[in-house]
């Protein structure tokens, strides 16, 4: 499957630029590559706000017969996993402003307690 960025007003990213010519549309293959694109588009959108930063935990329960590299689970969810929402980047939030969420993965920590010693 092949995906397109589209803006509010039906233009398509080009990876330069946008166009309304849907042929001139970068395509991508990979999920995780276009929402770090979304990102880097929209950041440039909110160029001289003022930025707020909210931190809220994220849990994440991982199942295995063995133990779990934190290393590797950090890379694995970095490639993976990413944070979506309604009306991201569309000036919808609190006081119209733009909300764009992001995850340090690097920063993943296992929980007290969490060390998987116990089945359920």
């Amino acid at each position: 499957m092949r995906y397109a960025i589209e803006d509010e007003r039906g233009r398509y990213w080009t990876g330069r630029g946008f166009t309304k010519d849907e042929r001139k549309a970068l395509a991508y293959a990979d999920e995780t590559v276009i929402a770090g694109d979304m990102r880097r588009i929209l950041k440039r959108r909110c160029k001289g706000l003022v930025r707020y930063r909210f931190v809220a935990p994220v849990m994440i329960d991982v199942y295995a017969e063995g133990p779990i590299d934190q290393e590797e689970m950090a890379w694995f969810l970095s490639q993976k996993c990413f944070v979506s929402m309604d009306g991201l980047g569309t000036g919808v939030g609190p006081g119209e402003s733009v909300v764009l969420p992001v995850v340090d993965w690097e920063a993943l920590r296992m929980m007290k307690g969490g060390s998987g010693r116990k089945p359920i």
